[in-house]
C-alpha cells in the first residue's frame, strides 16, 4: 500500500496540483524517516490547534479526516481539538463560529446510498469521519 501511495503522490499531476518543487519527492523509500522522528521529538504531544486556527485565519482551507475506528487519533480527540479555546482564540476569526454552527451531514455513496462517513464544513475547514476505517483512512 505504501508503494501505491508513494507512486500516486509522486505523479506529475499530484505534484503540480500541490506545488511540489522539482527535486523533492514523497516517501524517500522509507515509511518512517528517523530524521523526521528526531526533529519532532518533544513536540508530538503538543496541540496544534493554535497553528491550525492561524492557518485557517489566513484563508488557507484545510481538510481533516480520520476513521471512526482510529485509535491512534480518535475522532473524539479531533473534535475536542476543533472545539478548543486555542481554535476559538487562535486567529481563525468568524470561521470558528461558522464551523461550530455547521451541521454534520451524512456522506453517502453508490447506488444503494451506503453511509461512507460524516462531514462538517465551515470557515474553510472540512472535517470528514470515514465510516468503518481506522488510522490509515
Amino acid at each position: 500500500l505504501f508503494q501505491q501511495i508513494t507512486t500516486y503522490m509522486n505523479s506529475s499531476d499530484v505534484r503540480e496540483y500541490l506545488g511540489v518543487p522539482t527535486g523533492l519527492s514523497f516517501g524517500g523509500g522509507e515509511i518512517c524517516s528517523s530524521d523526521v522522528a528526531d526533529a519532532l521529538e518533544g513536540v508530538t504531544l503538543q496541540s496544534s490547534a493554535a497553528d491550525l486556527s492561524y492557518v485557517l485565519g489566513q484563508g488557507v482551507p484545510a481538510l481533516i479526516f480520520n476513521g471512526n475506528f482510529d485509535w491512534t487519533v480518535p475522532v473524539c480527540s479531533v473534535e475536542l481539538l476543533l472545539s478548543s479555546d486555542d481554535m476559538k482564540n487562535g486567529g481563525w476569526g468568524n470561521g470558528y463560529e461558522e464551523y461550530a454552527a455547521a451541521n454534520r451531514t451524512v456522506w453517502k455513496f453508490g447506488l444503494e446510498q451506503k453511509t461512507a462517513g460524516y462531514l462538517q464544513t465551515g470557515g474553510g475547514l472540512q472535517h470528514v469521519v470515514v465510516a468503518d476505517a481506522g488510522h490509515m483512512a
